[in-house]
């Protein structure tokens, strides 16, 4: 990774990080998401061996191409999880500097099954969620299959961007 086609904000109150989240830009072209999964699992987590997934869902085998955007790799410590950030404004300025910095089309991450039912995913502002991208054969920490792809694509971006822009007001996150 590079600064060319990757970035991390660091989150930090009184000189001391509380957290962060990252991003890369990745350009497949015409080739769906799913086959960049596959091309790259078994080397990121089994050394080369057999894939640990064994099939990929519709959505990143059909529609998630182009210019895509990874976020993860999301932290907060602790003390700060529980409604102190207002995750709404952080994940649509992520979308924005995305799509400024690389003209993305899709934006996509990972949330888990629990956190999608609470409604985090549709919070952060992704528009799209997709139960059960990969299954996963093998285990490895972090990752399951009961995680959801959530995705915004560049035209629901531009409607949202559209939407805020006439009433700012509603960018922010109703109170908990």
């Amino acid at each position: 990774m590079s600064p060319v086609d990757s970035f991390a904000i660091m989150f930090e109150v009184d000189g001391q990080e509380i957290g962060g989240v990252a991003a890369r830009c990745l350009d497949l072209g015409e080739d769906a998401l799913a086959k960049h999964w596959q091309e790259t699992y078994s080397r990121m987590y089994t050394n080369g061996e057999t894939s640990p997934v064994s099939g990929f869902s519709g959505a990143a085998s059909r529609e998630i191409r182009g210019r895509v955007v990874y976020l993860g790799e999301l932290f907060l410590a602790e003390g700060w999880r529980k409604g102190v950030v207002d995750w709404r404004l952080v994940f649509h300025y992520l979308f924005a500097l995305s799509y400024l910095k690389w003209r993305s089309d899709w934006i996509y991450g990972f949330v888990r099954q629990q956190d999608v039912m609470r409604g985090k995913a549709s919070r952060y502002g992704f528009t799209r969620q997709y139960v059960g991208p990969q299954t996963w054969t093998k285990c490895v920490e972090r990752r399951s299959s009961q995680e959801y792809l959530v995705a915004i694509s560049r035209q629901d971006l531009f409607d949202a961007a559209a939407f805020y822009s006439a009433s700012p007001e509603d960018l922010r996150s109703p109170a908990t």
